[in-house]
């Protein structure tokens, strides 16, 4: 099998929606072929997960909700409430909240793919880091009353498939571009076409996946993101999104308060992305999330 034929096979393995694990192995080939430091090393990050020095592309960074088992003291008993959620602006500090509201996801894609295969609920449970001082954050805004428990994070499952999404979108667009492009006949390191694969590589996957990694931000500047954030609702009636769930998500867009905004963004975004798939629509969705990514981060 020629470089073109290796190309247009995991082009076609894309299109089929195959494993990203089965996809990888064939990319391995290719990207050894490229010889492109900054492919080589999106790759091995991606097929062997981040390191904790690494900066993380947009997609890794998920969304969490944090539940509670919180005990009531009654006086004459307990009451027991399972399940509670805890609204991340219950911490008036917006550093902090910052600091918590994302789950960055740095296994390599073998392990998402093994994720999202053993689940079945439309979340995933995660643990969390520092429980003594999470719980202590939360329980400074809860009745003098009750305490809490237990504490866990949630993240849904549709972001986290939508990790998979988003890299096999991104290395197809890369794939047709270079596989149009270039003269496959000669030499990947012929200047002709070294200069085509870093601006396909570029626009394609280096760019369009990782943005802007800075995503610690003042209250001050989070705050006026959310101000700014647009939804290009027309997209997303052409991505099937349905009238009424784009009336809702108007009126989220409203709320001022960033916790609350982005839990009922996020709640939609889920509600929305399955009703898509239940239309059979699965590449759609990562395209609605990007629609709303202002609302939810």
């Amino acid at each position: 099998m020629d470089t073109k034929q290796l190309i247009e096979s995991l082009i076609k393995d894309l299109y089929e929606t195959k494993p990203l694990t089965d996809v990888f192995l064939k990319l391995q080939v290719i990207v050894f072929l490229l010889k492109n430091e900054q492919l080589t090393e999106w790759f091995n990050n991606e097929n062997n997960g981040y390191d904790e020095d690494k900066g993380l592309p947009e997609y890794r960074i998920l969304p969490v909700l944090y539940y509670a088992r919180i005990v009531q003291d009654r006086g004459f008993g307990a009451l027991i409430y399972d399940n509670h959620n805890l609204p991340i602006d219950l911490i008036k500090d917006k550093e902090t909240q910052n600091s918590i509201s994302d789950f960055k996801y740095r296994g390599p894609v073998s392990d998402i793919t093994n994720l999202i295969s053993n689940n079945n609920e439309e979340t995933i449970p995660i643990a969390v880091p520092n429980t003594t001082r999470i719980i202590s954050l939360f329980s400074q805004q809860l009745q003098g009353d009750c305490a809490i428990h237990s504490i866990w994070r949630e993240i849904p499952k549709n972001a986290v498939q939508n990790i998979i999404a988003q890299i096999k979108s991104k290395l197809l667009q890369f794939l047709l571009e270079i596989n149009d492009n270039l003269n496959l006949n000669i030499s990947f390191t012929e200047m002709e076409n070294k200069e085509k694969i870093e601006k396909a590589l570029n626009q394609n996957i280096t760019n369009n996946i990782f943005g802007n990694n800075n995503n610690v931000a003042s209250g001050q500047n989070v705050e006026q993101n959310i101000h700014q954030s647009f939804v290009d609702y027309e997209k997303l009636k052409e991505y099937g999104v349905e009238e009424q769930h784009i009336a809702e998500l108007k009126i989220i867009e409203k709320e001022s308060n960033k916790g609350t905004l982005r839990e009922k963004a996020l709640s939609w975004f889920s509600k929305v992305s399955a009703a898509i798939a239940a239309r059979g629509l699965y590449d759609k969705i990562p395209a609605i999330m990007e629609c709303v990514k202002n609302l939810i981060n």
